[in-house]
């Protein structure tokens, strides 16, 4: 096995003891038996616990194993309110493991690391493009852990038959088979689904999907600012502003995501009364499913006999950038916490080359180091496809994940029905989304 890749991070304020014993933790540890002692250092995640512990008793297995890390399963809806108030109550955790979503929210717990401990250049060149959402003016959130891209998956069986031998790789191309690959009688009742969009309560993943779509027209979502009146930096959102586009980028992808439900529209291929895209999918029903990597093992357990394959999510015609959604795990380490050099050892095991790769497999999603990302060496059908994905992911660092969702849905739902036209529904969007963002 290689050795650990070594991350000497000192964190903002602890005593030069403490600084320097970190340091030297760091600079001994490589992951094999002459590796110092880490004490326990408790890790809380959502990643099914049955995962996580299985690949830490494999590393064990081959004698490198991950001294004294203890980790403890949270549910995602609950695991920000468990965590403020152990850390309250003096017994939270000595790391986090989050995805974006849950960052801005609780970043006000969690350490700063600051770009003196680990340069902002080398933190480029270790990790995938998405992992500047870490990025602050003072230094670091988090280090990134694992990426699980959007990607699009299509039933073969059904391509081939409509006289198709590969996938779409840009919208128009959907657009232009739309009309072929959907089948509907004179009451417009869709028995087989080109693709999924155009609502939002029976399609799994809907609001990531309308986020690659916002991302993909060039508009980040949400940007860090500073408040002129305080000069307190801030997270605005720029959902409905133009960027300088000729065609606001958020009014386009609303416009493309709710044609599919239009039934008056060629392109009609979804409605409300069909079941989750995922079910639709794996039913047999759905030609092009857009969903993350880490469904590929759930897809293949609910039907065993669908002929599917997988590519890259389909990108503007338009673009030079190809750009999907990626949720991506972090690694932050919580102020609290009494085991600071511990941490830090972990985090660097957790994002070696060696670990990461077997975590990445496990999972069924992809690492976040650029020299695993760019390898040739796969051993799945699937992995390029989700490395790929990886190297062109994007995220966005919402506030209050459930609320937001709601947000997007009122978007979705209220221009579908007509209740708004397209830049009243976003500039209510806007505004609701604004009211959610915390103070850095």
């Amino acid at each position: 096995m290689k050795n650990i890749n070594i991350i000497q991070v000192v964190l903002i304020g602890v005593s030069i003891v403490a600084i320097v014993a970190a340091v030297i933790m760091f600079s001994l540890y490589t992951g094999r038996g002459g590796a110092s002692k880490n004490g326990t250092v408790v890790l809380w995640g959502t990643i099914p616990s049955a995962d996580f512990d299985g690949v830490l008793r494999e590393l064990e297995g081959e004698q490198v194993p991950i001294e004294g890390l203890e980790y403890v399963e949270k549910d995602a809806a609950t695991m920000d309110d468990e965590l403020l108030k152990a850390i309250a109550e003096g017994r939270g955790p000595d790391l986090v493991l989050f995805n974006e979503k849950q960052v801005i929210n609780n970043q006000n717990r969690m350490q700063i690391i600051p770009f003196s401990s680990f340069p902002l250049r080398s933190y480029q060149d270790l990790f995938l493009d998405e992992s500047s959402l870490l990025v602050t003016e003072e230094g670091l959130l988090g280090f990134p852990f694992l990426v699980d891209p959007l990607i699009m998956y299509y039933n073969k069986d059904l391509l081939s038959n409509a006289g198709f031998s590969k996938p779409p790789q840009t919208w128009t191309e959907v657009l232009a088979l739309a009309p072929t690959l959907t089948e509907k009688d004179s009451s417009f009742n869709i028995s087989k689904s080109t693709i999924a969009l155009g609502s939002f309560d029976n399609i799994t993943n809907a609001k990531d999907i309308f986020w690659t779509l916002v991302l993909q027209a060039g508009n980040p979502v949400i940007k860090r600012a500073v408040n002129p009146q305080t000069q307190e930096r801030i997270y605005q959102s720029i959902l409905n502003e133009n960027l300088n586009f000729t065609l606001n980028p958020a009014y386009a992808a609303t416009n493309f995501f709710t044609q599919f439900s239009n039934p008056t529209k060629t392109v009609y291929s979804w409605n409300r009364s069909l079941p989750s895209s995922q079910t639709f999918f794996t039913s047999g029903d759905l030609v092009f499913y857009i969903g993350f990597a880490s469904e590929l093992d759930t897809i293949k357990r609910l039907n065993p006999n669908l002929n599917f394959d997988i590519a890259l999510i389909p990108q503007s015609q338009s673009s030079t950038r190809k750009v999907t959604y990626g949720s991506m795990y972090t690694l932050a380490v919580p102020r609290s916490t009494s085991n600071l050099t511990g941490a830090i050892n972990v985090i660097a095991a957790l994002t070696s080359q060696d670990v990461q790769t077997r975590f990445a497999k496990k999972l069924s999603i992809a690492p976040v180091r650029k020299d695993l990302l760019a390898t040739s060496d796969v051993t799945s059908q699937y992995e390029s496809v989700f490395n790929r994905s990886a190297i062109m992911a994007q995220g966005i660092l919402e506030p209050e994940g459930a609320a937001t969702s709601l947000i997007i849905k009122e978007l979705i739902d209220t221009v579908v029905s007509g209740q708004y036209e397209i830049s009243d529904a976003l500039t209510r969007a806007h505004e609701k989304l604004s009211l959610l963002l915390p103070y850095e």
